[in-house]
């Protein structure tokens, strides 16, 4: 099996080589491309190329292959291989549309801090799971051991949501704020 293997890798390292070498300059680009060229073949560290690429879709994840081949100058084939190899290693783990909660009926935003019985967090995240309103549940440092955020359709549903995670088992205490005004929201990673 291991034969049947190299020269698939071979090749793809030859690909790689004539790719990042078809342009240097001196021996300090040429080493540097190596190590990325490396890190790439052997699996691991995201390069400049697929932060751009991440950048793109960030702008727009409906873009083709050949769009984000033609705005970044780079051959099809490889933004193919670099995304489905993201994806592969969950750095993309989805393609979602960014819709304002408002505008379906989801007016109220609240900030749940929790505080849970020790070894408990994730008996308490798993009863949660059955709620689609929650956007996050973050484990922090500080006074508290969770944080919740939820959107809530009015007032009545997030008393009920906490009322009913008040009577969880392993919930010793819960402090509730309510978003007045979303000032920044961006689920977007950007880089440097």
């Amino acid at each position: 099996m291991l034969q049947l293997l190299l020269p698939i890798r071979y090749n793809l390292f030859l690909f790689y080589f004539n790719y990042y070498f078809g342009c240097f300059l001196n021996l300090t680009q040429l080493v540097k491309a190596f190590i990325v060229i490396l890190n790439n073949y052997f699996g691991g560290v995201m390069d400049d190329l697929d932060k751009r690429i991440i950048e793109e879709l960030n702008k727009d994840s409906r873009l083709s292959f050949r769009e984000l081949s033609k705005n970044l100058n780079i051959a099809v084939g490889t933004i193919s291989h670099r995304i489905k190899k993201m994806e592969e290693e969950g750095v993309i783990k989805g393609y979602i549309p960014v819709v304002e909660p408002s505008k379906v009926g989801y007016d109220f935003i609240a900030v749940i801090n929790v505080t849970i019985k020790r070894g408990k967090l994730q008996d308490v995240a798993s009863l949660l799971d059955k709620f689609n309103n929650i956007v996050s549940i973050y484990n922090v440092t500080g006074n508290y051991d969770a944080v919740i955020i939820a959107r809530f359709k009015n007032r009545g549903q997030l008393n009920n949501f906490v009322k009913e995670l008040q009577t969880f088992e392993n919930v010793d205490k819960t402090n509730t704020s309510l978003v007045l005004n979303t000032i920044k929201e961006d689920i977007r990673v950007k880089f440097d």
